[in-house]
């Protein structure tokens, strides 16, 4: 989903979601858990009976819930999108679309998140 991006800018979101924190100078961070696994990173979802519904940008497996960012740069797939996200509703999932402005209310967006959790 973000094969638009020059591969150094993808290469450089790979090391700051999956980086191992290693002891050094200048490494203040040292044994700090990833973000995340290269498994963990561009989720695909399926159905009860295998039929693959879409992949989602962050993803709650257990709980059924799916964070989808949904920016202007999604103008020409808007409606590919729409559909994607129907038919995960329609296999019973919540999903939260975060948007730009939403970005910039992270409170708002943490307690939607939370509410679909069920916290």
């Amino acid at each position: 989903m973000l094969g638009t991006l020059p591969v150094i800018d993808l290469v450089a979101l790979g090391d700051y979601f999956c980086r191992q924190w290693r002891a050094g100078y200048g490494r203040p961070n040292a044994g700090r858990a990833p973000l995340a696994t290269r498994d963990e990173l561009n989720i695909d979802v399926f159905d009860e009976s295998g039929l693959f519904l879409g992949c989602v940008d962050m993803v709650y497996p257990g709980e059924k819930v799916a964070i989808e960012y949904l920016g202007m740069l999604h103008g020409e797939s808007w409606a590919q999108d729409v559909e994607r996200l129907a038919a995960l509703r329609a296999a019973g999932w919540t999903v939260i679309e975060a948007t730009g402005p939403l970005l910039k209310r992270p409170a708002e967006l943490v307690r939607r998140v939370s509410a679909a959790l069920g916290r």
